[in-house]
């Protein structure tokens, strides 16, 4: 039946081709329609009604997916956008306020310091920070201690009591307010911890002190505001954030606050090292700092080390050190209850560079009368400055300086000193009259010199200066046997018997005995002649100028006692003052010093060791006493040159109670004597004493720098 009708249908179109047309054109039309009407349909299933969520209320419950999810997802970063933009308007709007807010505050200021202006106030600056806690004591480095700040500040005409917080101290300029005795940052072992605020000088009325942690406002604080302020507060693990802050009440009834921020760091968990020293650059060579260890309140062992050797220290938490030139490392290291800290630090030393300014020059003078002036500087800075004339200290008048010139050449040694740096300048003076007062002995020695009166200055203006010890020009001598010492000097001031020139005497025409040379002087061995001793001594240069001394002594020699010398046995450079007091001992003939020592010990209950023998080369080596050495105490400034110039230094190291000796404390001491304030070249055994002589026996711990008896050019700037 279908198929009838399909044909009927075609072979009528195929008759009507316009009818065919039309009728395609329907059908096309037709479907069309009914596929838009189909997806309308559906629509509602596609987009659900809350597009929020990944669920359609109308689709059965099936999860949205494909394109559809990032759909949502886009809203939502849409909603977040719009929300950040909101905010950053607002933030804008904050912005500008504040920006209207500080210019107003800038102006309130400037009219505030007008006001100041008109009212004739003025704030007196003190110290920009001041210590503050016991862990940040003084350091000579120069090195920074840390210590808490008032702060920034401003102040403002608004009555209203505004607070102003500054910021960080390095922030500061000028610092009119307080101080506390907090180190911000500063780590403790402690929970309760008490700091003071202390007021600089102003003329502001203080009205209020308030002092905040995390755990709230602090309350014990004392009450009178006039006087340094102090308060306790408990601290919590790890971090506390401190502020403390301070009412003022100006001149013109203006009311502001000034206060500042610090932190706090309470550590109960481990060992705290505490101490004054940063990395950085000295001129000082001894540095002195402080540092110790904590474990929860509780004082933890600490070892120093520098450049790998161990430090001592010096008295509680305190340590003094002897920097090398450049770099030095000081290491601090705790090992306590299993648990260890270490710090290290860094400490360079750079030598100073000394120089003399003086007006001092080589020269020839007419007038005994001196001046000169002379200072000694490390660059720009002023330092100590030692001048000696000859064998003679001279004092400074404010650099200036006055002498009377002995007749011939004054040699004066100009001596800058920083630590153990020193710098040394050297300058001869020629004392030459126009006329002679006593032209014997003093013509006589020019006379000696080989020269011609007309050219003799001329010749003589290098000529070598000698110094007589031990006998003197008319002296009676009673000993059958005597010894004393020249010390020769060239133009420059250097000793002739350190490889300078050389030096000989005679006695009435007789060439006497050298007993010892040295690098300091010479010693003779003298036999005396009844009557006249003419003795002639003669010292030449290395450049061939030469000198004479003439003197004459007058042998009396007589048997048994031949006069006494005064004899005293000293400790003085440990503090111990005199083991024997200076006492007169009779001199017999022939006996040497050795001899009589050993009956002035004898007589005090002193026993004693020695090297040598009594009759040749002895040498003291220690005495003994019971109860001979009690508390002995070096004295600060003698320990430190030591402690600097020694190999060894302990002041704890000595044998006993009941002896003293040689590498007592140090490895430079030992037993030395002075005769009439020279020090003989040789030992107790090779030395008379004569009548009058005064005899000092003394300790030394430098190798006699720190007793005047060292080697040339090593004496320390005192003796002790």
């Amino acid at each position: 039946m279908m198929q009838q009708t399909f044909q009927f249908i075609k072979r009528i179109i195929s008759k009507r081709t316009l009818l065919y047309k039309g009728f395609i054109a329907f059908l096309i039309i037709s479907f069309f329609m009914t596929y838009i009407g189909f997806a309308l349909h559906h629509q509602d299933t596609v987009l659900p009604d809350n597009p929020l969520t990944e669920i359609a209320e109308n689709s059965s419950k099936i999860p949205l997916m494909g394109g559809d999810k990032n759909l949502v997802h886009a809203e939502e970063m849409e909603a977040e956008e719009a929300e950040k933009e909101e905010n950053n308007n607002e933030q804008e709007e904050q912005t500008k306020k504040d920006k209207q807010d500080l210019t107003n505050k800038e102006k309130q200021t400037n009219q505030t310091e007008q006001n100041k202006q008109r009212n004739e106030t003025e704030t007196e600056v003190k110290d920009e920070n001041k210590k503050g806690t016991a862990n940040n004591d003084e350091n000579e480095t120069g090195i920074n201690d840390g210590e808490g700040s008032g702060g920034n500040h401003e102040t403002t005409s608004d009555a209203s009591n505004k607070e102003i917080t500054d910021g960080e101290p390095a922030t500061d300029e000028v610092n009119e307010y307080f101080i506390t005795s907090i180190e911000d940052g500063e780590i403790v072992t402690e929970q309760e911890y008490s700091f003071y605020i202390e007021q600089l000088e102003h003329r502001l009325t203080v009205k209020d002190i308030q002092v905040f942690i995390k755990q709230g406002e602090v309350n014990n604080i004392s009450s009178d505001l006039s006087r340094p302020v102090y308060a306790d507060l408990t601290l919590a693990k790890g971090k506390n954030d401190v502020r403390v802050g301070v009412t003022y009440q100006d001149d013109t009834g203006q009311i502001f606050t000034v206060s500042r921020s610090y932190l706090i760091i309470f550590d109960e968990e481990n060992i705290v090292i505490k101490t004054n020293l940063k990395d950085g650059v000295t001129k000082k060579q001894t540095l002195t700092f402080n540092a110790s260890a904590q474990l929860r309140g509780e004082t933890a062992p600490l070892e120093v080390i520098m450049n790998e050797e161990k430090v001592s220290e010096e008295e509680d938490r305190k340590y003094v050190v002897d920097l090398k030139t450049g770099k030095n490392t000081i290491i601090l290291e705790s090992n306590y209850k299993g648990l260890k800290a270490k710090q290290t630090y860094e400490i360079e030393y750079k030598e100073p560079k000394l120089h003399i300014e003086t007006d001092l020059k080589d020269q020839t003078v007419e007038i005994a009368n001196f001046q000169f002036t002379a200072k000694a500087f490390d660059d720009s800075e002023q330092v100590d400055l030692f001048v000696v004339q000859d064998d003679d200290e001279l004092v400074s008048d404010k650099g200036s300086y006055d002498t009377t010139l002995i007749e011939g050449e004054n040699i004066f040694t100009l001596t800058a000193k920083r630590n153990s740096v020193t710098y040394e300048e050297v300058y001869v003076v020629i004392y030459s009259p126009k006329q002679q007062s006593d032209p014997g002995e003093d013509e006589n020695e020019e006379d000696n010199g080989g020269t011609d009166d007309d050219d003799k200055g001329e010749q003589n203006k290098h000529a070598p200066t000698i110094e007589v010890h031990d006998i003197a020009d008319g002296a009676t001598i009673k000993s059958a046997s005597h010894l004393f010492h020249v010390k020769a000097y060239n133009y420059a001031g250097k000793s002739l018997t350190a490889g300078n020139g050389k030096v000989s005497a005679t006695n009435n025409g007789a060439s006497l005995k050298i007993n010892w040379p040295d690098s300091s002087q010479i010693s003779f061995d003298l036999d005396v002649q009844s009557g006249e001793n003419n003795i002639v001594i003669t010292a030449t240069d290395n450049e061939g100028n030469t000198a004479t001394k003439q003197l004459t002594v007058y042998g009396d020699i007589v048997d048994g006692v031949i006069g006494t010398a005064q004899i005293s046995v000293e400790a003085t450079t440990i503090g111990l003052g005199y083991i024997i007091a200076p006492e007169q001992v009779e001199i017999y003939q022939g006996e040497n010093g050795a001899h009589v020592i050993d009956r002035l010990f004898d007589k005090h209950g002193i026993n004693y060791d020695y090297t040598g023998s009594h009759k040749h080369s002895f040498y003291l080596a220690a005495i003994y006493k019971s109860g001979l050495i009690t508390n002995p105490v070096i004295p600060n400034d003698l320990a430190k040159l030591v402690e600097r110039d020694m190999e060894r230094f302990d002041p704890a190291d000595y044998n006993s109670v009941d002896s003293l000796g040689e590498f007592d404390f140090t490895n430079g001491s030992g037993w030395m004597y002075s005769v009439n304030g020279n020090y003989p070249n040789v030992g107790f055994a090779d030395y008379k004493f004569k009548d009058g002589d005064v005899v000092r026996i003394r300790f030394t711990l430098a190798y006699g720098a720190d007793i005047g008896g060292g080697a040339p050019g090593t004496n320390y700037h005192k003796q002790w």
